[in-house]
């Protein structure tokens, strides 16, 4: 037998009741001994009678067992927090490894483990390897154009001024590569005006400019040195809020009230999903009345909104036709250059903005291994203090101002922590927890403090070197961090009151089958049931896509954000996103607040290292963990998951590394009662109680968002009262129709929702009910914009990652593609024909014209022998002994007849197939034969700038129109010429991409799948067969691919074998013909980044030369966050997958034929 103390969290004393409950099975015949170590008291005695047991039972409970134990000593003196030490007897000798000497299985971590990602940020935010993206309620509007996701270089950011919104001028060191049209992305600028997203206007390749939100004086240059940062990009399809893509965007309207500072209201045919306080973009062609960033200040339905321009808009209707309405996300993610670290942030306090930063990876599972993610993390956002001081230095109460050199991004309400602030006196009244009172502008708030002590003039402005403003409480708002996307995995997460553990799952499918059709937001359902199993807010999975839930209208019909982006289905399955959430207090390990095994106490306002590791195949455990005082692994919360689910407890174990900020209506719930507190009991605009079905996790008072299919309201909850069991409903205190107040930019404004006097009642699937939408209750709190840092990140799979052998897919082009040259080469022609409107010329030898391109030909001339003259009326006509076939109006040259016909002249007429005529002043001339060698040379139809349609070695031709000719010599030769340019035209031969949708094996483009496909490409090699000399450049994602349709190329031609990857080859390539190369090629590509490149074997001459090039250390191929097909205006990542597009420039003079291949493995699962 093995005697040890009982160390479980969760260990429950009941002093009152003399009770104890122990979280696992004890038998009473192992039980020894019970000590109250706190009061040095032995309360159980396996050998002693008078401390025995009353009683001992053990629960029935598989998945949650436990002990409970009675004792006979009278326990009512201790208290319920004293400290037990329980003693048992195990019935054998075993050996427990310490938490950290094993992985998520259960087994002892090897010593070979295997790191997952390089992750290093001294020099950038790796944007090779991450991605970052920002949202305004599940609407995404912006990227950065350069794989890199690097920040243009600026030189200048300079206000040229202008009322109401000035014109901001940035110039650039090199390229901007952006196009009219396109957004920019400004953070940390020295004005709060100029900070956020932007459409611009070009003004040439290294200056643009945007209209900033407000007035900024003349030339001022708003760029903070270094800390300026700005992107250029684009904008995704399908962000247009009533849905759409550039082109065919779907219809909205618009009016104005046509006062100085017009209001705009906004109507859209459907629900819209927006909050009070949204930014929005309106992208119209340059002087449109609404051209520029708004922000929506007051939300009276669910579909319509309106805004205060910053100048005056001729009242009435505004024409939208194919004007986009876009969200304006105002987050971002910028490199900590001082320390090494990554920064992100919302940017602004508005609700629904989220901004997110995850791997290109999906780390690759293997069952029976164990994954561990590891950060260095601060959740929670710190300032540094440029200024702090007191309003005076008397006893009482004082006000003290706090300035930062950041945009904090506070509001009133929210709770910070100074420290670091020092004084010369005994009494520092500075540093600890404060309320924040007000916010005067974006960079200072003040706070209030009841001094004890007096201080002196001195401690009036105290200093510090390390002092911090640390936002410690707040509510609307959460960062995350762990291993996880939109719809599975597990994280940390921080709302501003608690830290949770949390596991995210998508993979329950709802009842009943719905339809979408593209770029509408309405779904649709057939024995559905939205109202019973969703609520507005929700995530739903609709073909691998998350959509989050605005309205639901009925059982059968319901709106969501964005509008759906697939092609229209019907009777489809579709998911719910489902979340569990376990409070720091109920971790099950260790509760980190100093009460658990540890000791440990956590301070959220300090940066954290976090664990976080697990086993999938489908049951195995989740643990959380933080590195303690002692500087060891700690964990502190698992999830067990075996003999517990019905199916997998995610849908898969393949997940990236993921850091997220988030302002969103954490919690939703539904109107159960109005005022009455009885179920379905309309709530009347008079009603101050609400009741609804759930108040988890609600801050304890805030504002409210109330809205049902026809009415969107306001409210301010004071309050949160009793739960009501009849009805099962919590009451909420609440004032009606009040203003949110919001700081934004620096300014302070107010937000509202309708005013007017609405009944909302609760729907007919609660019992009393009648109303048909669901009513929607939403907390819409915000005081706090999160911030906050990540240093490194490592996923370790122990014990290493173990390939398995797989196929080699290969996409090789079919037929040879000739690619031109650069600079000027020639060919002697010794041999023309004509016929059927075609020109055959022949070389002198094997030529090296390209066709599809203009050659220049000359000295191609019709000679023929004079036999007779004459000379009438000042004609002259000439006889020649074959026919010739001169024209009207070409000149000719006569040499070796005589003096008076010798010369060059212009034929007035063609008499017959032998003669032509031409004027010539001099007298008479009978009829008369020739001697002698005379030559009549006119220039033929044969020269002149031609295109060539095809090639052979010592022959090409071109369309000329005119008379069949037969083979006939050319003597003199002529000369036919071409001439590339000095800059020769990369021409594209083969593109890969994973297949944005997948199931069963099969690869489509997006939407035609159930699954979005999130395997990684990995490029094997490039192989190529050319004559000459190329250099072959892999083209990363380019900008534009010109001459093919995109996404309908992509399904042209399958690459097979069981792969989940598309290919298109460039200009049909793909399919085998005769076997004559493509010679007119069209196809280019521009932009992207380079990621390879390689010069040809040449074997010289029109030689074939073989050159491979191992491409195994080149990055994979992956898929963005939010998938897609990429489209003509944007085909590539982050508007869909990667693409890999290989080029291929001649570096010769002369056209040469080329066949590539590109190989790759695919990390399916």
């Amino acid at each position: 037998m093995a005697r040890r103390a009982i160390n479980d969290q969760g260990i429950i004393f009941s002093p009152s009741t003399s009770t104890i409950t122990i979280p696992r099975v004890v038998l009473r015949q192992n039980l020894l001994l019970i000590t109250n170590v706190t009061q040095n008291k032995i309360i159980y005695n396996f050998s002693d009678p008078s401390i025995g047991l009353v009683s001992h039972s053990l629960s029935s409970s598989q998945n949650d067992p436990s002990t409970v134990l009675v004792l006979e000593y009278n326990t009512a003196s201790m208290q319920s927090t004293d400290k037990l030490q329980i003693m048992v007897d195990e019935p054998s000798e075993t050996y427990t490894p310490a938490p950290d000497q094993t992985d998520a299985v259960g087994k002892f971590k090897t010593s070979n483990p295997q790191s997952l990602i390089d992750t290093d940020f001294e020099y950038g935010v790796q944007g090779s390897k991450w991605e970052s993206l920002s949202l305004q309620n599940n609407y995404p509007t912006f990227f950065s154009r350069n794989t890199g996701g690097n920040s243009l270089d600026v030189i200048s950011i300079i206000s040229a001024g202008g009322t109401p919104r000035s014109r901001i001028v940035v110039t650039t060191a090199t390229s901007h590569g952006l196009n009219n049209g396109d957004v920019v992305s400004v953070n940390e600028s020295t004005s709060p005006l100029t900070d956020g997203t932007f459409l611009i206007t070009v003004i040439d390749s290294t200056s643009f400019s945007f209209i900033a939100k407000g007035s900024v004086p003349n030339l001022t240059n708003v760029q903070d040195g270094t800390l300026t940062t700005l992107y250029g990009g684009g904008i995704f399809d399908n962000a247009h809020i009533p849905g759409g893509i550039t082109g065919a965007l779907n219809t909205w309207a618009a009016t104005s009230d046509g006062a100085a500072l017009s209001r705009v209201d906004v109507v859209t045919t459907n629900p819209h999903g927006l909050y009070p306080g949204t930014p929005i973009l309106v992208s119209a062609p340059s002087g449109s009345t609404i051209n520029g960033s708004f922000l929506i200040d007051r939300v009276t339905t669910p579909n319509s909104f309106s805004f205060i321009t910053q100048g005056q808009i001729p009242v009435g209707a505004i024409s939208t036709l194919g004007i986009g309405l876009y969200c304006k996300p105002e987050g971002y993610v910028e490199h900590r250059p001082f320390d090494g670290g990554v920064i992100l942030s919302t940017g602004n306090n508005v609700c629904g903005t989220q901004t997110l930063r995850q791997t290109r990876q999906y780390f690759r599972y293997q069952s029976g291994k164990s994954i561990t993610f590891s950060t260095g993390t601060k959740f929670t956002p710190s300032f540094d203090i440029s200024y702090i001081a007191s309003s005076s230095t008397a006893i009482g109460s004082n006000t003290i101002t706090i300035r930062v050199l950041q945009d904090h991004n506070l509001q009133a309400g929210a709770t910070i922590k100074i420290e670091g602030i020092e004084v010369v006196g005994a009494y520092n009244p500075y540093n600890g927890l404060f309320t924040i009172n007000s916010v005067p502008d974006s960079n200072t708030i003040t706070v209030q403090k009841t001094f004890t002590s007096a201080i002196s003039a001195i401690d009036q402005l105290p200093g510090g070197v390390n002092s911090f403003v640390t936002a410690y409480q707040w509510k609307g708002s959460a960062t995350r961090a762990g291993l996880y996307d939109d719809q599975n995995g597990f994280y940390f997460e921080y709302d501003g009151a608690t830290l949770y553990a949390v596991r995210r799952f998508s993979n329950k499918e709802l009842f009943g089958k719905i339809t979408a059709t593209q770029y509408s937001n309405v779904i649709t359902g057939v024995d559905t049931r939205f109202r019973k199993q969703l609520l507005v807010g929700d995530l739903i999975v609709i073909r691998g896509q998350s959509y989050r839930v605005i309205q639901i209208n009925n059982d059968t019909s319901l709106n969501v954000a964005p509008a759906y982006r697939g092609p229209s289905i019907s009777g489809s399955p579709y998911l719910k996103t489902q979340v569990q959430k376990i409070p720091q207090s109920q971790w099950n390990i260790d509760t980190v607040d100093g009460s658990g095994p540890s000791g440990y106490t956590l301070d959220i306002a300090k940066m954290q290292m976090t664990f976080i590791d697990y086993s999938w195949y489908g049951a195995g455990t989740i643990r959380f963990g933080l590195r303690g005082t002692d500087g060891s692994i700690m964990w502190c919360h698992k999830m067990v998951q075996n003999n517990i689910n019905t199916a997998a407890y995610m849908r898969s174990g393949n997940l990236p590394a993921r850091y997220e900020t988030i302002n969103e209506p954490l919690n939703s719930a539904k109107l159960i009662s109005g005022g009455s507190g009885l179920s379905g009991s309309t709530l009347f605009p008079q009603d101050t109680v609400i009741y609804v079905n759930d108040v988890s996790f609600w801050p304890s008072r805030g504002y409210l968002r109330i809205a049902d299919g026809a009415n969107f309201e306001i409210c301010e909850y004071t309050s949160i009262g009793a739960y009501n069991p009849t009805i099962q409903a919590t009451a909420v205190n609440i004032v009606r129709r009040v203003a949110q107040p919001l700081v934004y930019g620096g300014q302070s404004m107010n937000l509202f929702g309708t005013s007017i006097q609405a009944n909302f009642v609760p729907d007919s699937t609660i019992p009393g009910g009648s109303g048909t939408a669901q009513v929607s209750v939403q907390t819409i709190s915000q005081n706090c914009a999160p911030v906050m840092s990540h240093w490194g990140s490592s996923v370790i799979m122990d014990g290493g990652f173990n390939d398995d052998k797989s196929f080699i897919f290969v996409a090789g082009m079919q037929k040879y593609l000739q690619v031109g040259g650069s600079g000027t080469i020639s060919a002697t022609l010794t041999n023309r024909q004509a016929s059927s409107g075609v020109a055959t010329m022949t070389t002198s030898g094997t030529h090296t014209l390209a066709a599809g391109t203009n050659v220049t030909i000359s000295g191609v001339n019709d000679i023929y022998t004079p036999t007779f003259k004459q000379l009438t009326n000042n004609i002259a006509t000439i006889t020649t002994g074959t026919s010739h076939l001169y024209s009207v109006g070409q000149q000719v040259t006569i040499t070796g007849v005589d003096t008076v016909f010798n010369g060059t002249y212009t034929i007035s007429l063609v008499p017959s197939p032998t003669t032509f005529s031409f004027s010539k002043v001099n007298a008479n001339i009978g009829f008369q034969a020739v001697t002698g060698t005379p030559r009549t040379q006119g220039s033929s139809r044969y020269n002149g700038t031609f295109n060539i349609t095809s090639v052979a070695p010592t022959s090409f031709t071109y369309a000329l129109a005119g008379a069949d000719e037969a083979v006939s010599a050319i003597n003199p030769n002529g000369t036919a010429v071409q001439t590339f340019g000095s800059t020769p035209t990369p021409r594209p031969l083969v593109s890969i991409r994973l297949a944005p949708s997948v199931d069963n094996g099969l690869a489509r483009n997006f939407g035609l799948r159930e699954l979005a496909n999130r395997m990684q490409m990995k490029l094997d090699s490039v192989g190529v067969l050319s004559q000459g000399q190329f250099i072959i450049e892999g083209i990363l994602n380019p900008a534009t691919m010109n001459g093919v349709v995109i996404p309908t190329e992509w399904e042209t031609v399958r690459v097979g074998s069981g792969s989940l990857a598309q290919v298109i080859y460039h200009d049909g390539t793909g399919v085998r013909g005769t076997g004559a190369p493509v010679t007119s090629p069209t196809n280019t590509v521009t932009g992207g980044d380079r990621i390879f490149a390689f010069y040809t074997e040449n074997s010289g001459g029109t030689n074939y030369s073989v050159t491979h090039f191992d491409a195994k250390k080149v990055r994979d191929l992956s898929n963005s966050i939010l998938n897609g097909n990429g489209s003509q205006t944007n085909p590539s990542f982050p508007n869909g997958p990667d693409i890999l597009t290989s080029t291929a420039t001649n570096l010769g003079s002369g056209a040469a034929n080329i066949l590539a291949r590109v190989s790759w493995t695919e990390a399916q699962a």
